[in-house]
């Protein structure tokens, strides 16, 4: 059922306040734009399953009182990539959640698993994806487009049931709940996680790892509020090499690479420059201190993936390679060092302990 109507959302929010639990799903377009386009909300309950048309000027406080309720679980596939756009959208919380995604990964299953295979491989249901690309801005809908939005939400408190059922049987059941805090909450921050986007940098010096981190968190303000991609400003290539150079005022910008860059680019990159004084007032993502040999990286690795090869669940959850070699790196220099999510909670507790242990005794 679709939508559109106050009328008909408050219909639909009466039902949602007396239920347990809802299914959750969204659709949106997501080009030349920093924040995706909010274009279509489906919940489901036990019984009826409806389609939110976002693209309509409806009063949506009460639904988004339904997402903050703490008494009513909302089920999402892959949540850390619709609570974002929830939260943005309707300016609210998502309280109370089961990411049946999360879920499965704890119970053995590929990280990252598609809904798709869960319903195959559990339930034995085949769903299509062929409209997952499509514009979900057009209206109306298709009716590929509306089958599909339906067929996302239609099983999965189903299949919810499945995976909770397998998860109080399981030792990971207060893992799974741990995790679940930490992806609630996801949202738009990319300021505080600004490392992620401009790759390694870690080969420069404090200098140029301190200028690199200034500009990406300008342009990655300027992305925000223009609501564009970063690369429309420029590109990480473009960023090494102004970081590098250090301008001081807009004349410093003769470089070939950069004579292009539009003045109020320019302008905003100096500001940035200048604004700060000292390396001590930003955070580098690593300090400076020897490296560790290849060598020694790679049996920090082996160690890891030997140590997880006893749980029952795909160990890429619990840490990236690269977070691996930052603790290594880390942990050379600071004995103390704690800003690392292998030293916090059920990670620490299933493996960030013994790595710790590991690699302090290997590195003095």
């Amino acid at each position: 059922m679709i939508i559109n109507t106050n009328k008909q959302l408050n219909n639909v929010i009466e039902i949602l306040k007396n239920t347990s639990q809802i299914a959750v799903d969204t659709e949106f377009y997501w080009m030349r734009t920093y924040y995706p386009e909010l274009c279509l909300v489906q919940l489901a309950t036990e019984n009826e399953i409806f389609l939110i048309d976002t693209l309509k000027d409806l009063e949506f406080k009460k639904l988004k009182e339904i997402f903050e309720d703490k008494d009513i679980l909302k089920i999402i596939h892959s949540a850390t990539n619709d609570i974002p756009i929830i939260k943005r959208f309707f300016n609210c919380e998502v309280n109370n959640i089961f990411d049946t995604q999360l879920a499965a990964t704890f119970l053995g299953f590929q990280t990252q698993s598609s809904l798709k295979t869960l319903l195959k491989e559990i339930l034995d249901i085949e769903i299509e994806k062929e409209s997952q690309f499509s514009d979900w801005r057009n209206r109306p809908l298709t009716q590929n487009q509306l089958n599909y939005a339906i067929k996302d939400v239609e099983y999965l408190i189903q299949l919810k049931e499945y995976l909770q059922q397998q998860l109080a049987k399981s030792e990971y059941q207060d893992f799974f709940e741990q995790e679940l805090i930490e992806v609630q909450k996801t949202q738009f921050n990319s300021i505080e996680n600004i490392h992620a986007k401009i790759g390694n940098i870690q080969k420069f010096d404090e200098k140029t790892q301190r200028n690199a981190i200034l500009i990406a968190q300008w342009r990655e303000t300027i992305a925000q509020e223009k609501n564009i991609p970063v690369r429309f400003i420029f590109n990480n290539k473009i960023l090494y090499t102004i970081a590098h150079i250090n301008p001081k005022s807009l004349n410093s910008f003769e470089h070939s690479e950069l004579k292009s860059l539009k003045p109020w680019i320019k302008k905003g990159v100096v500001t940035a420059l200048n604004s700060y004084k000292s390396l001590d007032q930003v955070t580098l993502e690593q300090k400076s201190g020897s490296k560790l040999s290849t060598e020694l990286n790679d049996k920090i690795i082996d160690f890891f993936d030997t140590y997880t090869k006893q749980l029952k669940f795909d160990s890429s959850i619990i840490a990236s390679r690269k977070d691996i070699r930052s603790l290594a790196y880390n942990l050379n220099i600071d004995t103390n060092y704690k800003n690392n999510k292998l030293l916090n909670g059920w990670r620490y507790e299933i493996v960030g302990k013994k790595l710790k242990e590991y690699i302090l005794s290997n590195t003095k």
